[in-house]
């Protein structure tokens, strides 16, 4: 945009923006940037001059020269000594402002998006006990005395992980930089499995039905700690994350990209076989969501059969969820022995009926087991929607991401209900359904997604409520 009266804060306004008077993204991150030079430096982007009264100088341009040759070194050299700043961290931070201020090409300075991934990364290679103890060893007197070597255990290096942008969190700690302990090796160590696992609903850009069988569902098995034979009878803890579970992972997840938003260790499952309890306890730096709701590290949070764990990233200034999980019974998630009931596509603007009879079916039916409520949007089943609204795409903005959340009610007979989670308009058999409003459905029963024409709703897309065991 291009504001009437150019203004801002000296030091922090963009050159470019000051010189065109066009505010960018690009401009922004340029006064990012500087706000990160200044608390890695101390110095301030810009201050009084005490030679010229009246006067403005700038010590972060006079002293870093950051669009010089070696503005990092003159970065290092020049860090906060207050701030006690540990150098491998400093250098990461002190590398991704000088690309936030880099002019006169904005084209070269990251988006936002890109900046908070790489920070949240940044949190996660460096926890904070791990710079408090290497703070603590700097500071510590001269060892006189002959001691044991003390091994120090330290996250591997590696690429820069993709980080996704959300609401502020804590820089990792030891919980999260903590590395899952080795499967033990020793014969006759003994394990128990949860009687649950970790079905996948959903993944970004894939085709769920690809997926190997013996990938689909996830199954939690706690074994005996090392230098025991047996599992105790207390709580167990199910490490769950892209580390633990490498192959389920790059199953669910082949976009090596988006697998790298989720963290080493992304969250603890935690059961407790004498009262069934079931807890999620976050524990990686990148965020997790159970039931649309964002999980804050190192809060537990209360689990059922049915609950749906997300890996959300930023896309387009909205969060998106690229992964989807579900607590499922053992042994049921496939259906068997559970009453499932079926959302059926009976009407897709655009498509004859025998154009839409030639979907397969697994895109033009959701299926929603007892117990299991499933949320419905764009983000959940995109590909589903895209197939049925090919002839008319542009319904596709009167679905949201998270659309509506539909449940199985208990027994064959039950019927379902449906919940709107979005202000798009929804009908039950020709009735509105206003937004956070619950209402049941029967089978044969129609859901409807409509869209507005001339101050009217039409119904685009119909389902129909089936039921099968």
């Amino acid at each position: 945009m291009s504001p009437r009266t150019i203004s801002g804060t000296p030091g922090y306004a963009c050159p470019v923006y000051s010189r065109t008077g066009r505010v960018t993204e690009g401009s922004e991150v340029y006064s990012f940037g500087m706000v990160m030079l200044e608390l890695l430096s101390g110095l301030a982007p810009a201050q009084a001059s005490p030679s010229r009264p009246g006067g403005i100088e700038y010590p972060i341009a006079q002293n870093l020269k950051p669009n010089a040759p070696g503005a990092q070194n003159n970065c290092l050299r020049q860090l906060d000594v207050t701030a006690g700043w540990m150098v491998p961290l400093a250098t990461e931070l002190v590398n991704l402002a000088l690309r936030c201020v880099t002019m006169p090409d904005e084209d070269q300075r990251p988006r936002f998006v890109e900046i908070v991934r790489a920070i949240r990364a940044i949190g996660e290679r460096h926890p904070r006990q791990q710079q408090q103890q290497q703070q603590q060893q700097q500071l510590a007197p001269p060892v006189t005395t002959l001691q044991p070597p003390v091994q120090q255990h330290h996250r591997p290096s590696g690429a820069p992980e993709i980080q996704p942008a959300q609401s502020p969190v804590a820089v990792a700690d030891s919980a999260g930089s903590a590395e899952p302990a080795p499967e033990p090796s020793a014969a006759g160590t003994r394990t128990r499995a949860a009687p649950f696992c970790l079905e996948v609903v959903m993944a970004e850009n894939l085709d769920l039905s690809s997926v190997p069988a013996e990938t689909r569902n996830l199954p939690l098995v706690a074994a005996a700690p090392e230098g025991s034979g047996t599992v105790g009878d207390g709580p167990l803890l199910f490490p769950v994350g892209r580390l633990s579970h490498p192959d389920f992972f790059e199953a669910w997840m082949p976009d090596v990209e988006l697998r790298n938003c989720i963290s080493r260790t992304a969250f603890e499952i935690s059961w407790n076989p004498a009262s069934n309890a079931l807890h999620l306890l976050a524990r990686g730096a990148n965020p997790v969501c159970v039931d649309n709701e964002f999980a804050a590290r190192d809060r537990s949070i209360a689990l059922h059969i049915g609950s749906q764990i997300g890996f959300p990233y930023s896309s387009a200034g909205e969060l998106a969820v690229f992964l989807l999980l579900r607590i499922t019974a053992s042994g049921t998630s496939s259906g068997g022995g559970t009453h499932v009931w079926r959302l059926r596509c009976v009407h897709a603007e655009g498509l004859a009926p025998e154009e839409l009879a030639n979907i397969p079916t697994e895109l033009r039916s959701l299926s929603v087991a007892g117990g299991q409520p499933l949320l419905v949007g764009r983000q959940h089943q995109p590909q589903s929607f895209e197939a049925l609204l090919a002839r008319s795409p542009g319904c596709l903005s009167f679905i949201s991401r998270t659309h509506l959340q539909v449940e199985a009610l208990a027994g064959s007979t039950g019927g379902m209900s449906v919940t709107n989670l979005s202000s798009n308009p929804v009908y039950v058999e020709g009735e509105p359904l206003a937004k956070n409003d619950r209402r049941s459905l029967a089978r044969e029963q129609l859901l409807s997604f409509a869209r507005l024409e001339g101050g009217s709703h039409v119904l685009f897309l119909s389902l129909q409520v089936e039921g099968w065991v």
